[in-house]
């Protein structure tokens, strides 16, 4: 929504309530600057807002889907992607196909009477949170497959269809892209490098995995590899990984738990030390949440202050990987126009998790790891770790800034994704290649040419 335009904000509510939903309160105390975007009052339950009781229009998997979602125990561009496809398989296999089909001289083809609920399903997840560009795509590869199935009338065949064309999109798009993707960046692994990245990225961890592994999956040499503790070996190449994080998340941590159970050997900073070790950096591998069509990137925000540092400080190049999936034709150059406005309390108190009450975050978030996390084999790692968090967490006075709310002259402000001009960007390793930036709308213009383009409204 834009929410500083009455005409548009009056015009969308109007459509919430054609399909039996609600707009969320908003936030009472909001920065001036990011008026225009929708920012929901966090501290106000998502499930009793927009009235979704045992009547509900809503399937169980998609309130339990959105609820994850609101409360940040679902992140990620691909997790997201993943989990909404999967409960979309379970709208299809509990969607009433043959009740409707004899709707059919009514909505014009069964197809297009499961698009009404498809979209009403996918307006209630962009009420929990905005839509990633990854689920936007998704829904839009939805629609493509409902419009070549618009003129079959048998529902089974319908929903057969569906169940294969989505199974198809998770094997194509995301499962085999992402391996090819890792084979590609293995070559860009040269022998001595101390490879950067920052926070957490499905994608940039399965390219340091594999690259760790190498072609070589025998238990023996990954064995041999596991008794390195200072190097990575790689078909007789060494790396090392510099994970950088920050707060309020800390998803860095992810990472750094993965590689280091997958045996990687890395360091994990703040992104504020980085600017006084990154003349150790040789090449940086980023993940990123979409690529425009003017070739820009928009990431998890930080991202464009980690590039422009290697970039100033190493002159290393910066390479970001990404399915083509998550190409937008969207164009823009900053953060300001489009972006997402987090929780603003998770500044001062942390992630809230599942915590029922809104001003209470993760136990001890900022001091030690959460207790589900990866554990490790050695005592140095974690001792490490420990320090590197209790060090921080002398900064955060969470009684200070509790009651910001009321205080005139302070606003928070949580922006989620950052924008990285292409100038910071040495190349986009995708599916289809190590490609420039600039070949972003090439491959929109590829693939929106394709003969099923034509998408139901």
């Amino acid at each position: 929504m834009r929410m500083d335009d009455p005409v548009h904000l009056k015009k969308s509510i109007k459509q919430l309530h054609k399909k039996n939903l609600h707009p969320r309160q908003q936030e009472p105390v909001r920065v001036n600057l990011f008026s225009h975007l929708s920012q929901p009052d966090k501290r106000v339950d998502v499930l009793g807002e927009l009235s979704l009781g045992q009547q509900a229009s809503i399937h169980p998997a998609f309130i339990s889907l959105g609820i994850d979602i609101d409360e940040g125990r679902i992140w990620g561009s691909n997790r997201r992607c993943l989990e909404f496809l999967r409960a979309t398989v379970a709208l299809i296999n509990s969607y009433a196909w043959n009740e409707h089909a004899g709707d059919v001289p009514a909505t014009g083809s069964l197809s297009r009477s499961f698009v009404t609920v498809l979209v009403r399903h996918v307006t209630f997840l962009d009420q929990c949170r905005p839509l990633p560009v990854t689920v936007r795509n998704a829904v839009q590869f939805l629609k493509q497959v409902l419009n070549r199935l618009d003129s079959v009338t048998s529902a089974e065949e319908v929903r057969a269809s569906l169940l294969e064309e989505i199974d198809l999109f998770v094997k194509d798009r995301i499962r085999l892209a992402g391996k090819a993707i890792a084979a590609l960046a293995l070559d860009s692994i040269r022998p001595g490098e101390c490879v950067c990245t920052y926070g957490y990225s499905s994608l940039v961890a399965k390219v340091l995995i594999r690259a760790w592994r190498g072609e070589d999956s025998t238990n023996e040499a990954n064995t041999a590899r596991r008794n390195h503790s200072d190097s990575t070996v790689l078909n007789g190449r060494l790396f090392s990984v510099l994970v950088v994080d920050s707060r309020p998340c800390f998803h860095g941590r992810e990472m750094f738990f993965n590689l280091r159970k997958a045996g990687i050997p890395c360091e994990l900073t703040h992104i504020a030390a980085l600017p006084m070790i990154a003349k150790k950096v040789s090449l940086t591998i980023l993940g990123a949440h979409s690529l425009l069509n003017n070739g820009h990137v928009i990431a998890r925000v930080g991202t464009a202050q980690v590039a422009n540092i290697v970039s100033a400080v190493a002159h290393t190049p910066v390479l970001v990987c990404a399915e083509t999936y998550k190409f937008w034709e969207r164009a823009q150059s900053d953060a300001f126009e489009f972006n997402e406005l987090s929780d603003p309390d998770d500044i001062w108190r942390g992630p809230r998790g599942i915590q029922a009450e809104w001003d209470k975050g993760l136990p001890d978030y900022y001091v030690s790891p959460p207790s589900d996390v990866i554990q490790l084999d050695g005592d140095e790692s974690e001792t490490y770790l420990g320090h590197c968090f209790q060090s921080q967490s002398s900064l955060i006075t969470p009684q200070r800034l509790s009651g910001w709310r009321i205080k005139k002259t302070l606003r928070l402000l949580n922006l989620t994704y950052d924008v990285l001009p292409p100038e910071l960007v040495t190349a986009v390793v995708t599916e289809l290649g190590i490609l420039p930036t600039t070949s972003v709308p090439v491959v929109l213009r590829v693939t929106q040419s394709a003969p099923d383009a034509e998408v139901i409204n």
